[in-house]
């Protein structure tokens, strides 16, 4: 698969995104895809043009609903889900599509109070 992404231009990896989340759009997610929409996403220059902007956010928005309807917190899917979800919101700066970054109060070592 790396020969073929690094040999695609920025419009043709715009195209085969645009195919791959209409595929999205009519089928199921599986691993398979995850590893081309991976691929092509990384790729893909920024800044965004408008049309690829909305392109991912539908692409954030069907992960999101996949991820909500799997039957498992253990299905093998979840973290590919995630993934996107993630790079969306927070590498192509759509933040309101990201999930909330969950911030763990500060641990005091034992040592340091003394």
């Amino acid at each position: 698969m790396l020969p073929i992404i690094l040999s695609l231009n920025q419009f043709m990896v715009e195209t085969l995104l645009e195919y791959n989340v209409q595929w999205l759009e009519e089928t199921s997610f599986s691993q398979q895809r995850g590893q081309w929409l991976y691929a092509l996403l990384a790729k893909l220059e920024k800044p965004l043009k408008p049309e690829m902007c909305s392109l991912i956010r539908t692409l954030a928005r069907l992960c999101s609903t996949f991820r909500a309807n799997l039957a498992s917190a253990e299905d093998p899917l979840l973290p590919q889900l995630n993934l996107f979800i993630c790079l969306v919101g927070r590498y192509f700066d759509q933040t309101d599509l990201a999930d909330p970054i969950k911030q763990e109060k500060e641990r005091k070592h034992p040592l340091t109070s003394l």
